[in-house]
């Protein structure tokens, strides 16, 4: 059942460790998942992987895309005393990090950590209801000093991410933990390599598992430049309303409403931009859905921060067409992310009905 596939492959992608900039471990892992299934398969120098499945018949190139980076933190200094000082890569959610326990990916292994906390016997009222940045916190290791800390393999640049084990909820189909964002999506991916390596379909799929989506849109703009695909579908994940906090009203999105459309995504910054998703790629989701009996929510982010690797591609300069398919997903860049694995195989079916209508697509912008 494709379902438990993907929970199971989800699981074992959870295990790893690979913030943005620092992938190899699961880059690693999904390269020997591949490598007997794709026609071609390609790691590029930055970390990319595009694993290439050919079609029986003419047809456009398309390509699928889910990032395999996290957000987590780096160290930036250790003091003389073995703790060390860090920033977030990433931008993983500040108010979540007091008293964190972490993993940190050490030279000689992986070394536990947490994110230091002052005792609640000695705190003044302003600490209690302060929450501290990074550049005022501390992650502890238990180093009796600098050498110590070294010893252990930790040198400035050395990543960490929260101790947030994967787990089922009650409801089984609810699992719980770190980087769902987007290795949820991964393993959709990696799944349905296993469909494209006997699917009769047309054209090319390019499957890419891409690198620094976190800071930047990095690696998904890479391989776009220099795959020229047709079209692109992007598999990430989208915030989900309907909490006490976040209620539907402000963010219309339901956790096992099914597949997320954002017609509109915008990233706010020194450089603010954004896309808008492609209306041939929208009614092909929407066909497919149709056929399939896929639930599809809609939304706009015009005034809103999200944007996935879409962004990179549509402005990247190749005229390459994009849709986002967003996996709503409860308290995203939090240690404990909450998704339904009902929605990842839906997007796992979506996914698949698109490759099989690539022959079908007409992509002209005034046909």
């Amino acid at each position: 059942m494709v379902k438990q596939a993907i929970k199971e492959t989800y699981f074992a992608l959870n295990g790893l460790i690979g913030v943005a900039g620092f992938e190899q471990d699961v880059v690693r892992f999904c390269r020997d998942w591949l490598a007997p299934l794709a026609d071609e398969l390609t790691v590029t120098t930055t970390g990319n992987l595009i694993a290439t499945f050919h079609g029986r018949r003419p047809g456009y190139r398309m390509m699928l895309a889910a990032h395999v980076d996290e957000v987590g933190y780096i160290v930036k200094h250790i003091r003389p005393d073995g703790f060390l000082l860090f920033e977030r890569l990433g931008n993983p959610v500040a108010k979540t990090m007091p008293s964190r326990r972490l993993l940190l990916q050490g030279k000689h292994g992986v070394v536990p950590g947490v994110i230091g906390l002052t005792p609640g016997h000695v705190e003044t009222a302003e600490e209690a209801g302060r929450v501290n940045a990074s550049k005022d916190s501390y992650i502890d290791v238990g180093a009796a000093d600098a050498a110590d800390a070294a010893a252990m393999g930790i040198e400035v640049g050395t990543v960490a991410v929260p101790d947030s084990p994967a787990i089922e909820m009650y409801h089984k189909d609810l699992i719980m933990g770190r980087a769902a964002d987007d290795r949820i999506n991964c393993a959709v991916l990696l799944e349905l390599a296993k469909e494209l390596k006997e699917m009769d379909f047309a054209g090319t799929v390019d499957l890419v598992l891409s690198v620094q989506e976190e800071i930047g849109v990095i690696g998904a703009k890479q391989v776009t430049a220099a795959l020229r695909p047709d079209y692109c579908v992007v598999l990430d994940t989208f915030p989900a309303g309907g909490t006490p906090d976040v209620p539907v009203t402000r963010l219309p999105v339901r956790m096992g409403g099914g597949p997320v459309i954002s017609l509109v995504d915008t990233l706010v910054g020194p450089m603010t931009c954004g896309y808008v998703t492609n209306k041939k790629l929208v009614e092909l989701a929407r066909d497919v859905s149709q056929k399939e009996g896929i639930s599809l929510q809609f939304i706009t982010m015009c005034e809103d921060h999200y944007g996935t690797d879409a962004i990179g591609i549509t402005n990247e300069g190749s005229h390459c067409p994009c849709v986002s398919l967003g996996m709503p997903r409860r308290y995203s860049h939090a240690p404990n992310e909450m998704f339904s694995v009902a929605d990842a195989a839906d997007i796992y079916r979506l996914v698949k009905g698109m490759v099989e209508k690539n022959g079908e697509l007409n992509l002209s912008f005034l046909g």
